[in-house]
């Protein structure tokens, strides 16, 4: 192609891999990387690309309840360990439960999360091992059209059994931070103004942010990211991005809080936002007791 329309320079993103880079300039072409995210246009999705996220969502959706289902139906052993049938139940086992409905719905995931207690309090942590009642468990579900190449995005935090009145303050601050969040959504609204409401009401409800030990605590990432052909893509919602979301624009709305020790509650839905508010591309249940 480069040859073709008679090309001597390409911008390419920062990730873009170095051994093709390294052809490119054998080849005499000047490579170039290019700070900000290419095509642009893609913040913007047409009616079939919402479509298609809404797809990918809905399987989400189907995937979340299949795990909580799972979680719920387990039985509290003494220990606060949980059972289904003989098996002690595990985040693998959950995960897998997961994966086999979301290829039940044309998509496939990676990196799903399912982590339990004091593994929950890192927003990245996959979770491994036993779950146990009385604490939480972070399902976070991102799986992708085989299809399409969309992406959707969930995530919920659950609780088999009685939750700790600690656990259960903490999750009630996150529900409300989403909910005013999602409450201010409209096309011309700021996406860091809509991060600040987040971590404003979650600072109300007794909630700090900020280092202990060396390890960060509170509402430790942003509020969301655009969800399309990538799973994190333009445009962020951070106290950093101070431009204004846009009727078109799919995005994550998803706070949280984790202190060490304790555990992380998350709560994520993926929405479109429009000229005068948002929509929902797959409503599904927000309860920490299951």
């Amino acid at each position: 192609m480069l040859k073709k329309y008679h090309l001597t320079s390409v911008n390419v993103p920062s990730g873009f891999p170095v051994g093709i880079a390294d052809q490119l300039r054998k080849n005499k072409i000047q490579v170039q990387i290019q700070e900000k995210p290419p095509c642009p246009q893609r913040e913007i999705k047409a009616a079939d690309e919402i479509k298609a996220v809404q797809q990918s969502q809905r399987a989400a959706v189907a995937a979340m309840k299949a795990a909580i289902q799972q979680i719920a139906s387990s039985k509290i052993m003494k220990d606060g360990s949980l059972k289904v049938g003989k098996q002690v139940l595990t985040s693998e086992m959950v995960r897998a439960t997961i994966n086999h409905t979301l290829l039940d719905h044309d998509c496939t995931a990676e990196e799903t999360i399912v982590a339990g207690g004091p593994l929950s309090a890192d927003p990245h942590e996959r979770g491994s091992g036993s779950l146990y009642a009385g604490q939480p468990i972070v399902l976070d579900i991102f799986p992708r059209s085989a299809k399409t190449g969309y992406w959707g995005d969930i995530t919920r935090t659950v609780c088999r059994g009685p939750a700790p009145a600690a656990l259960k303050k903490q999750y009630l601050a996150v529900k409300a931070a989403q909910a005013a969040q999602l409450k201010m959504l409209k096309s011309g609204i700021k996406a860091s103004s809509v991060h600040k409401v987040g971590a404003d009401v979650m600072e109300s409800k007794g909630f700090k942010t900020g280092t202990v030990d060396g390890v960060a605590q509170g509402f430790i990432h942003s509020t969301g990211h655009g969800v399309g052909l990538e799973i994190h893509e333009m445009p962020r919602v951070s106290p950093a991005n101070k431009k204004s979301l846009r009727a078109g624009h799919i995005v994550t709305i998803e706070p949280g809080l984790y202190y060490s020790g304790i555990g992380g509650v998350r709560i994520e839905d993926t929405v479109a936002i429009t000229a005068d508010g948002y929509r929902m591309l797959s409503p599904c249940i927000k309860q920490l007791e299951i």
